[in-house]
């Protein structure tokens, strides 16, 4: 997918997709917020309470936080032998695969650069706000090796 940087806006948006992950979720959210521009919260297939957990963030951060479905079932991790090998059967560009549930989860950003949060990380918010900065600042750094 092609995405046109010109209209994207200067800055960082989180993408973060969600499976069963309510414990986490807001703990999660509440430690990148404040580093992000945006986030992208795109839950799949939930049997717990996610939905209901995004929306209580949604709702505190109305401005920084937009929240997607991705109805389709994908099959990424902990197949069955029958189920690997339907995955392996299906094309490119079908919906079921892993990496077009994150194109989709990429093509809901506005901002020109985008970074994969994880439900279940904490982040350390002034760490990730001065890695955000680099890109939202088009820093220059100068690493050195030994």
């Amino acid at each position: 997918m092609i995405i046109n940087e010109e209209k994207l806006k200067r800055g960082v948006s989180g993408i973060m997709r969600v499976k069963n992950d309510a414990d986490f979720i807001k703990a999660s959210v509440e430690s990148c917020i404040d580093a992000l521009d945006e986030l992208i919260i795109v839950y799949n297939d939930c049997s717990d309470n996610s939905p209901q957990v995004i929306e209580e963030m949604r709702l505190k951060y109305p401005d920084r936080i937009k929240v997607y479905e991705y109805k389709h079932k994908v099959y990424s991790i902990n197949l069955t032998k029958a189920e690997y090998e339907y995955a392996k059967s299906l094309p490119n560009n079908s919906p079921h695969l892993l990496c077009n549930y994150y194109n989709f989860a990429l093509s809901k950003v506005t901002y020109q650069h985008a970074m994969k949060i994880d439900a279940d990380q904490i982040y350390f918010t002034d760490k990730l706000k001065k890695t955000c900065d680099i890109y939202r600042y088009d820093y220059s750094i100068d690493i050195k090796t030994k």
